[in-house]
């Protein structure tokens, strides 16, 4: 696979990001990485910070203390451990929400609050639903 192809690159960028933690090749992902880092722009380039936090998530080993904090707690703590349980995808769109904010537990709640998918449903009745 060329990663210095732009495509080939973004390509494998939206595989990853849409993984599970189960399914992601960590080999891959720094393969990804280490190719933006040389052909990309990693500045502004949101999939490359996410996915960057994200392997830092799974390489990283927790200390005692951070095995028993919230994401929201890991978040304002300044540890990548925060995105672990979340797809590339899911933390991408946490950090668009949580851009130029103060790293606080509140504002990564609201963030996601934020960007939480909402389904409308109406039952037999006609009473509709929000969850």
């Amino acid at each position: 696979m060329d990663l210095s192809d732009k495509n080939t690159r973004a390509m494998l960028g939206y595989k990853l990001e849409s993984q599970t933690n189960d399914e992601i090749d960590l080999k891959l992902l720094q393969a990804y990485l280490e190719a933006t880092e040389k052909y990309g722009n990693t500045t502004v380039n949101i999939r490359y910070r996410a996915l960057k936090l994200k392997y830092e998530a799974l390489t990283t080993v927790p200390t005692i203390i951070e095995k028993t904090m919230s994401p929201a707690q890991l978040y304002a703590s300044g540890s990548p451990l925060w995105a672990n349980n979340y797809k590339g995808i899911t933390v991408e769109r946490i950090l668009v929400k949580l851009y130029e904010e103060t790293k606080t537990e509140e504002t990564f709640n609201e963030a996601l609050e934020a960007i939480r998918v909402r389904t409308a449903y109406t039952d037999k009745y006609g009473r509709t639903y929000i969850n």
